[in-house]
């Protein structure tokens, strides 16, 4: 079995999760809830926001000082998972936060922290991350408006067509889109435009260059053909962040149903406050909600409304389905997606062989499909996500880099990143360049 990153190697970026960025991050929760606190009228909530508080605080402090790792003591589903690698082999005594690894201790923060929230009596279903979530995403609004209007026009080209829209234009389409989706405000949003066979084919040769050097695992034509290979049928995507990253979802999901190569598709959010920015349930009729709302994008208002129109469409159709399961905030490797994987695996599994494609995004949801492991970087994405890859779900993952596992490259491609990066940032670690999400892969297996 191979090691999986921790926290005390200073050649990963799992040290400087603990070190700088967790202390930061439980900090933004309890500000979060200062803020909330500060608004209400005095009463029994207000009261008790302080006890919650000194509570994530507490957790603060133990991640910030190293402290022994509390064990969860709450009658939770996942209490024996969390604990199995909290306490000593044979011993009540626990690790401590350097002493295990990268994910699973993650993956505990935040559990933590909702735990607290879970216990109290007028705070439940409280999410504290969602007010950053959605300034964010109104701080995109000159995106979400040119991405609106570039699929308003694409939509009306299409319907315009005597004939079926060709094969090549939907290829074309779903190329760019899926590349927004895995950019997000870094994508080239121009390709998207209502232009001539021609002149897209020349921007395709254009983007394919960039790709070379920047998506270092590219299995772009796979994922088309499977999209291709029957006309409607189901497709998943287990989302990641909320707000613009969600609404370049949400297009991409207009085109699939759109466009006839789904004719239905399935979102998974989470069920609790999951790596500061994720996808709950309550961010979908919030995004949309938004996209109405000329107060938060006054721009673009004909386009809008038809996004979210087709959208509320859909949703009231049953082409658009939320799908949530308590598997996905747990500590587990995407491994346990097979019969009998434990926690929700199973079911997981069961419900994913449905889709004609499964679309993991982001990087947390990778970090999880490869366990984290302290793979070689030519490992094959096959082997890498085990027993998920003989399951018979096609899975893609849509992934920017910001974390240290990475597989799937040509051989000596990894290394060569790690003497360019060296020889460029002599200060830095040479895996450094995994990080900063310069880079992506479009992995899939079938």
């Amino acid at each position: 079995m191979l090691p999986v990153y921790q926290n005390d190697d200073k050649k990963s970026f799992a040290y400087v999760s603990l070190h700088k960025r967790w202390p930061v991050l439980i900090g933004q929760a309890v500000n979060d809830i200062r803020i909330e606190t500060s608004q209400l009228p005095d009463g029994p909530k207000k009261d008790e926001a302080e006890s919650i508080i000194t509570q994530m605080e507490a957790v603060q402090n133990s991640v910030a000082q190293n402290l022994p790792i509390e064990p969860i003591t709450a009658d939770v589903y996942d209490k024996d998972e969390y604990n199995k690698f909290v306490f000593k082999p044979n011993s009540t005594e626990t690790y401590k936060w350097s002493e295990r690894g990268w994910l699973d201790c993650e993956c505990l923060i935040y559990r933590k922290l909702q735990i607290v929230v879970e216990s109290s009596k007028h705070w439940r279903g409280y999410d504290y991350f969602a007010r950053m979530k959605n300034d964010t995403f109104v701080k995109s609004s000159s995106a979400v408006s040119t991405l609106a209007n570039r699929y308003h026009k694409i939509y009306n080209e299409f319907k315009s067509k005597e004939s079926e829209v060709s094969p090549e234009a939907l290829k074309i389409v779903t190329h760019e889109l899926l590349q927004t989706c895995l950019w997000g405000n870094a994508t080239d949003l121009s390709l998207l435009v209502t232009v001539s066979m021609e002149e897209l084919r020349a921007l395709q040769v254009s983007a394919a260059a960039r790709e070379k050097e920047s998506v270092l695992d590219n299995d772009f034509e796979d994922v088309w053909k499977q999209l291709n290979s029957e006309k409607g049928g189901r497709v998943d995507i287990i989302l990641d962040n909320s707000g613009f990253e969600l609404y370049t979802d949400l297009v991409f999901t207009l085109f699939l149903l759109d466009s006839g190569l789904a004719e239905q598709v399935v979102l998974h959010p989470k069920t609790l406050p999951w790596m500061i920015s994720d996808v709950l349930p309550t961010d979908l009729p919030t995004i949309i909600g938004m996209l109405t709302d000329p107060s938060s994008f006054p721009d673009s208002r004909e386009d809008l409304d038809f996004i979210a129109g087709k959208l509320h469409q859909y949703l009231n159709d049953g082409q658009l389905l939320l799908r949530t399961s308590p598997f996905w905030v747990t500590s587990v490797p995407y491994w346990e997606i097979k019969p009998n994987g434990i926690l929700g695996g199973d079911a997981i599994y069961r419900d994913l062989r449905c889709s004609k494609l499964a679309i993991f995004k982001g990087d947390l949801n990778y970090r999880k499909l490869t366990g984290d492991c302290v793979w070689p970087y030519d490992t094959p994405f096959r082997t890498a996500i085990k027993d998920l890859a003989t399951t018979g779900i096609p899975v893609l993952a849509l992934r920017t880099v910001k974390a240290d596992v990475i597989v799937g490259l040509e051989p000596g491609r990894g290394e060569q990143l790690d003497k360019e990066w060296k020889e460029n940032h002599p200060d830095d670690e040479p895996h450094a360049w995994a990080w900063g999400g310069k880079y992506a892969v479009v992995s899939f297996n079938k």
